[in-house]
């Protein structure tokens, strides 16, 4: 072999590896930012879920006096954003799939884990967002004021509901 050739695959081989490190920094640069956003999104919902359900069990322990949502406001809204993090809860759902196959992560990086926790408080977001609503419907709904009519019958019933 000569010099020329010698030289040749050494810088060869130095290129492929300040490339294999600088694509792997990038790669552990893109990790990193991930399991941080993630991370914090999961620590938001799963915070979210803790104070409803403190509001909830407020709700559900108070004595119906005034209604919550009188306007018929709040329970919709909660709806939408119970739609929100449904959405953010399929999302994330096919992001972890998406790493679990992605040849350039490896189990211990710890991509997989963060998805998985932000998946799990997700759904507790969204239950503790229905539970909310259904405790805002039920106090509303014991509040309805009474007719004061007696009905004797089912057709009168419906008569009375216009059906």
């Amino acid at each position: 072999m000569n010099s020329l050739t010698t030289r040749y695959q050494i810088e060869l081989i130095q290129r492929s590896a300040y490339e294999t490190t600088a694509r792997s920094i990038d790669v552990l640069n893109l990790i990193e930012q991930t399991i941080d956003m993630v991370t914090w999104i999961a620590e938001r919902a799963g915070a979210d879920a803790k104070l409803l359900h403190l509001e909830t069990e407020k709700i559900q322990s108070a004595h119906p006096c005034t209604p919550i949502d009188p306007d018929d406001l709040v329970c919709p809204m909660l709806e939408a954003v119970q739609y929100s993090a449904e959405n953010a809860y399929k999302l994330f759902v096919a992001k972890r799939n998406a790493a679990l196959g992605s040849p350039d992560l490896l189990p211990d990086d710890g991509v997989v884990e963060a998805y998985t926790a932000a998946i799990n408080n997700l759904g507790d977001l969204h239950d503790a967002l229905d539970s909310l609503r259904w405790a805002v419907m039920t106090h509303d709904s014991e509040i309805d004021t009474v007719s004061g009519v007696t009905v004797t019958s089912a057709a009168a019933l419906f008569a009375r509901i216009g059906l």
